[in-house]
């Protein structure tokens, strides 16, 4: 039953083009706009809000407009809530990313990793602000007091 449906759907993506179709003179793009891998003529799913490997954490930003994840990959990326597309990746970290946290006022996004690190992140850029290498043991939790 499951392949019949993806087959009706693979026929209708090809023979009805969205959009982000195959649009002619142009390279094929899913309903996002995203571009299609050479030789593929439809994505099922989306190529937003991933990761390389596992996603470990996520947490809104204040308004909600953004949303944080970390990995398994030593990235935390931030996204746009509403349309799911990559706003920063924030890279540095020699481990797996397993928390991460908003300030108050959103300008700032705290990450915490296996790498016994934890880091701070102007949340508009994606640069580092600050690194805490002072733990012993790998850093698996992150908290906003007040």
């Amino acid at each position: 039953m499951i392949l019949a449906l993806l087959a009706v759907a693979a026929l209708l993506a090809l023979s009805e083009p969205s959009p982000g179709g195959r649009v002619e003179g142009q390279e094929p793009a899913d309903p996002f706009f995203d571009p299609l891998p050479p030789g593929a003529v439809l994505r099922l799913g989306s190529s937003r809000l991933r990761h390389r490997g596992s996603v470990l954490a996520a947490a809104f930003s204040p308004d909600g407009r953004r949303l944080a994840t970390s990995g398994s990959d030593a990235t935390a990326r931030i996204w746009d809530a509403l349309t799911g597309r990559e706003l920063a990746a924030l890279t540095g970290h020699l481990g797996p990313v397993h928390a991460v946290a908003w300030s108050r006022d959103g300008r700032t996004l705290y990450t915490a990793s296996l790498d016994r690190s934890v880091r701070s992140w102007d949340a508009s850029t994606g640069r580092e602000r600050t690194r805490i290498e002072a733990h012993e043991r790998s850093v698996t939790a992150l908290s906003r007091s007040g």
